[in-house]
């Protein structure tokens, strides 16, 4: 189950960081957006989201989890590392 505690490898964003995450959460699409700012911002589980978004809680799943994907490759890319 994703949650608070689903991004297992994190550092601090540091310096230039924030931009790159920023950046990063602009290029995701609306949906995956949406997604992970309710799972993360709002604190709600993946049952809550998918009821929100009148979706089952195995495609939030994979939606959450391609998202989270996209955004360290994204995030990588933008500060000049490479994800994990």
């Amino acid at each position: 189950m994703l949650g608070h505690g689903a991004f297992h490898e994190t550092t601090r964003a540091g310096e230039g960081g924030e931009r790159a995450v920023v950046t990063a959460l602009e290029r995701l699409d609306g949906e995956a957006r949406l997604i992970l700012a309710l799972l993360f911002v709002e604190g709600l589980n993946e049952a809550e989201v998918a009821a929100v978004l009148d979706q089952p809680v195995e495609q939030v799943r994979a939606l959450a989890e391609a998202a989270q994907r996209a955004l360290a490759l994204s995030v990588a890319d933008a500060s000049g590392r490479r994800a994990a």
